[in-house]
């Protein structure tokens, strides 16, 4: 068996333990740890194992998770690992030079679907260290090639899977704390990333993607509640302690789709971006999710059907999410938000529809933010309970108050901006039939308007039919504004059912 180097620095002791200065653990101890966090998810993880002096050899591996409403079982089985106990204390986690494994998802009756795969390691070490049932691992990974193959699924025998990787450059820790709430906090490089797949569907569709990440740093941290996480209700897990932070940045990352059928090429598409940070945290209060990604661009084409390929870029997209998940008492808050920066076409789209440059070609740009409270009514993540609900039941969630700070969007010279509040009334659903009479005002500004449509009616983009009905409906709802080619207007919804726009009802 190849033994791997060591890390030894006290510096790369102190990054990953938490514990007091260094403890003796066992081997025995690091193989319970591992057992431990299966469990927790409410697996089972079983080997033979042999003790040969300071070393213990875990064989074979097999890990095993029931599947929900009695649909079998997932199995994972792996080539083994020796923990080799070293004389500070620590234990060295060795790896065979390539690991064999196998995936296999079981029915009630037969096999659903397996796959084979290896993986390959150079340079790697993974050193544990603290003090039974509180461990924590550092790694250190110049380079893994990983392959899968030989996909099996009987119900669909023409289904092909071939999936590789190369990853370099890696290195982190994780910390494993065992108990009632096991503690797991965890973070790294990412290093460089090299994913390629290809699949053929049962009709002869052939998709072949690519994937690359460069760089990045990630950490998490994630409590799970001991064997009561199902996931059919992770809601009650929620209530139990479940939870789960994450964060991401730094990494650029490239990929690219193609797909054919009989040999002929049916669609390419291809983007990249540089993740400038993603934050995730979720608990029983809900999730609060955020991100923004930068130096964005993408291609798109569908031979035979688009004249030319579709090419954007944008600086930037942001966006963010807050959302209770579990019934409330009384109303939590919700939030959506997002934004996209200077959103560019390719000139050879503009060329096409425009030729003479007629429409100004200035970055679109967008957003969004807007809040609310609602009531949820009962648990989101109860799949049975939701799966029990009808068309004529009670509704999962009420909508009590909703607030559009801002909207702001510009585009082809022009400008759309509102903002507004309004509250509603779930105990009147007949006012506006299958809705809650909402009370409240929207202000909305338009600015370009009229020398948008006069400019598509040059392109021949629209007729001056369309134009003049487009003009007439706007005047029902806007009035001119203070300045040339603006307009204005007060949409207001009362309880009562009236809807009037600059104070004209027009329900």
């Amino acid at each position: 068996m190849r033994h791997f180097p060591l890390l030894a620095s006290t510096a790369t002791a102190a990054l990953i333990c938490a514990t007091p200065a260094l403890a003796e653990i066992s081997a025995e101890d690091v193989w319970a740890n591992k057992i431990a966090l299966v469990a927790a998810m409410g697996g089972q993880m079983t080997a033979t194992t042999t003790r040969d002096d300071n070393h213990l050899m875990i064989g074979e591996t097999t890990t095993s998770f029931t599947l929900p409403f009695d649909a079998g079982s997932l199995r994972l089985v792996t080539s083994g690992v020796t923990l080799t106990e070293n004389a500070d204390g620590t234990v060295a986690v060795e790896y065979p030079p390539t690991i064999e494994g196998a995936l296999a998802i079981d029915g009630p009756d037969d096999l659903l679907a397996s796959v084979k795969f290896s993986v390959g390691a150079e340079g790697y070490s993974t050193l544990a260290m603290g003090v039974p049932g509180d461990i924590g691992y550092s790694y250190v990974l110049d380079k893994a090639t990983f392959r899968v193959s030989d996909l099996v699924v009987p119900e669909t025998p023409d289904m092909s899977l071939v999936m590789s990787s190369v990853i370099s450059g890696a290195s982190g820790s994780y910390h494993v704390t065992e108990g009632d709430l096991m503690q797991i906090r965890t973070e790294g490089t990412t290093g460089d990333m090299l994913f390629e797949m290809e699949t053929t569907d049962d009709l002869g569709l052939v998709s072949t993607s690519t994937l690359t990440i460069s760089g990045g740093t990630n950490a998490a941290t994630m409590t799970i509640p001991t064997g009561k996480v199902s996931i059919l209700n992770l809601s009650q897990a929620l209530r139990d302690g479940l939870a789960l932070t994450f964060n991401a940045q730094g990494a650029r990352v490239e990929t690219s789709e193609k797909t054919s059928l009989d040999e002929t090429l049916t669609m390419v598409q291809k983007y990249g971006y540089v993740t400038d940070t993603i934050d995730y945290k979720l608990d029983h209060s809900g999730l609060v999710a955020s991100g923004r990604n930068s130096d964005i661009w993408m291609e798109f084409e569908v031979p035979g059907y688009l004249p030319l390929p579709i090419k954007a870029t944008a600086d930037a997209i942001t966006g963010s999410l807050t959302l209770p998940l579990n019934k409330t008492d009384g109303l939590a808050d919700a939030s959506l938000g997002m934004s996209v920066e200077a959103l560019s076409v390719d000139e050879s789209l503009w060329s096409m529809i425009d030729p003479d440059a007629q429409l100004p070609r200035d970055p679109a740009n967008l957003t969004l933010d807007i809040s609310g409270q609602i009531a949820l009514l009962m648990d989101l993540l109860d799949i049975n309970a939701l799966m029990a609900l009808t068309p004529d039941g009670d509704t999962p969630a009420q909508m009590h108050k909703l607030t559009l700070t801002t909207f702001d969007l510009d585009m082809v010279g022009t400008a759309l901006s509102a903002t507004g509040a309004f509250a509603f009334d779930n105990t009147d659903w007949g006012t506006f039939p299958g809705f809650p009479a909402p009370d409240g005002t929207v202000d909305i500004h338009v600015s370009g308007a009229d020398t948008l449509m006069d400019t598509l009616v040059a392109l021949g983009l629209l007729s001056k039919e369309d134009v003049t009905g487009a003009r007439m409906m706007l005047g029902l709802f806007a009035i001119p504004g203070a300045d040339e080619d603006t307009l204005t207007s007060t949409i207001e919804i009362k309880p009562d059912g009236q809807i009037l726009a600059n104070g004209q009802r027009l329900q």
